[in-house]
């Protein structure tokens, strides 16, 4: 029997964003009041891991804004999974982009 997995997930990290575009498909502008922990998105990671998820892509609001964005980032690294972003790019900066070069980030996607 074919064990079935998953290919890509679409992560979406926070509702916080810094544009009111008027296209938002996830309405963002303010977060949501309950969030997961961060030991609750560890805990995700390792079971997307475990799971053989080949994929996530990151999403918003605003990815950038999630206070651990990081942490998670380098989680998902840790596991050997490939990542890529979404973001509206306003929080786009040299410092970021070197981060993530250098923590396994495939792709950033720019939503204008």
């Amino acid at each position: 029997m074919k064990k079935n997995y998953l290919d890509n997930i679409v992560w979406e990290l926070t509702l916080r964003c810094n544009a009111h575009c008027v296209h938002c498909g996830s309405s963002a502008g303010t977060d949501r009041k309950d969030n997961l922990s961060i030991s609750e998105i560890f805990r995700v990671c390792n079971e997307l891991a475990e799971e053989g998820c080949k994929q996530i892509t990151l999403i918003g609001g605003e990815m950038f804004l999630h206070p651990l964005w990081k942490e998670i980032i380098k989680k998902i690294h840790s596991k050997n999974i490939i990542q890529t972003i979404v973001t509206n790019g306003i929080a786009l900066n040299q410092e970021r982009i070197q981060f993530l070069s250098q923590n396994g980030v495939a792709a950033v996607g720019i939503s204008l």
